[in-house]
């Protein structure tokens, strides 16, 4: 009866999971290719380019950082930005040990003129892994891309 009752505890935390977000077999199986600024990039809707996700340190010291979630907005070729600039850039993403939701609100913050990046406050970000969706407007088309970062 103890076995019984082990397996179904070991089978629901396996199929529920924790953390929320997407499950770890879609994770592992949304289109993804290297990035050009050290992240993942993910195709944005009709080949218009990509978004890559970039975690950045701002700030670090022997016992901890300071990042912010960047994202940079590229043409097919992965290195040139777009030519159009999204509008209401956002990610909302579920952490390992994180209940909630980590919301964060990007701008545009070019590192260097006409890059394509956008970036948070500093934040939340520092995870071995987040996975969520970046929502936004490209060329009057609202858009929701799924991503997953280690």
């Amino acid at each position: 009866m103890i076995r019984i009752a082990v397996a179904s505890v070991c089978l629901t935390v396996g199929l529920c999971g924790c953390g929320g977000g997407l499950p770890e077999s879609a994770r592992k199986s949304l289109p993804s290719t290297p990035g050009t600024h050290g992240g993942t990039a993910f195709p944005l809707a009709s080949d218009k380019g990509y978004v890559e996700v970039v975690i950045e340190t701002v700030k670090a010291t022997k016992a901890d950082r300071d990042v912010i979630l960047a994202m940079y907005f590229l043409k097919p070729d992965l290195k040139s930005p777009l030519e159009t600039t999204p509008t209401g850039v956002a990610a909302s993403f579920a952490a390992p040990g994180q209940e909630a939701q980590i919301k964060a609100t990007l701008d545009s913050r070019p590192k260097a003129k006409g890059d394509g990046r956008f970036a948070s406050e500093v934040g939340p970000y520092d995870f071995d892994e987040i996975h969520g969706e970046i929502t936004g407007s490209l060329d009057g088309q609202a858009f929701t891309i799924p991503f997953a970062v280690k």
